[in-house]
């Protein structure tokens, strides 16, 4: 209805819209059910509109303001600010990032010593790839030494908003317990930062 309209021009139609509800339901009321109980149904439709008001003028502040609440509560979550992906620090010091590789959720270490995205057997079975029929003849780096794994691709990979195709992954070999997201995904970025406890990623 107000889809051509810009944030304030929205929100003074919906106060037009306001005013002219609450007075054919006022006038409509009064005749019926009296003075009380009309003024009571005029007020409620009145706040009814002012909530919607609320919403529509302010829904980006608001979305703003929800992604810190979850990653407050979830670290591994992130949240958006402006073209950035801000990811906090848990409590053991490491940035963890919730990310989906066809559609399947996975948690994964964000690992600058990590050559690429890597994928233990059991996340592998998760998303459809079954690591029996890959052959292990790679060899990637990690924060904690070189592990054997076999590479293969993904149709997407995404990390909040943030959403590749195509992707490269990694299996290792039972030599991990953990995913890791590691320089492969990093270097398409447009640029990331890591600002005291966050992680800033820009698509």
């Amino acid at each position: 209805m107000f889809d051509g309209l810009d944030g304030m021009d929205r929100a003074n139609a919906l106060y037009l819209s306001i005013i002219l509800v609450a007075v054919l339901v006022g006038s409509l009321s009064l005749r019926r059910v009296g003075w009380r109980r009309g003024g009571a149904m005029a007020a409620a439709w009145v706040a009814i509109f002012t909530v919607i008001i609320v919403a529509t003028t302010y829904q980006d502040a608001a979305r703003g303001v929800f992604g810190r609440l979850t990653g407050a509560v979830d670290p591994a979550r992130g949240h958006v600010e402006g073209n950035e992906f801000h990811i906090r620090s848990r409590n053991d010091g490491h940035f963890w990032v919730r990310a989906s590789i066809d559609g399947e959720p996975l948690l994964f270490l964000i690992d600058t010593g990590a050559s690429g995205v890597m994928l233990t057997e059991d996340a592998a079975r998760r998303v459809g790839i079954d690591p029996a029929r890959l052959a292990y003849d790679g060899v990637a780096q990690t924060a904690n030494g070189s592990v054997r794994v076999a590479g293969t691709r993904v149709a997407t990979f995404e990390v909040g908003p943030i959403v590749r195709t195509n992707m490269r992954v990694s299996v290792t070999e039972g030599a991990l317990d953990t995913n890791l997201l590691g320089m492969d995904f990093l270097r398409t970025l447009g640029g990331w930062r890591v600002e005291g406890e966050t992680l800033i990623m820009r698509p």
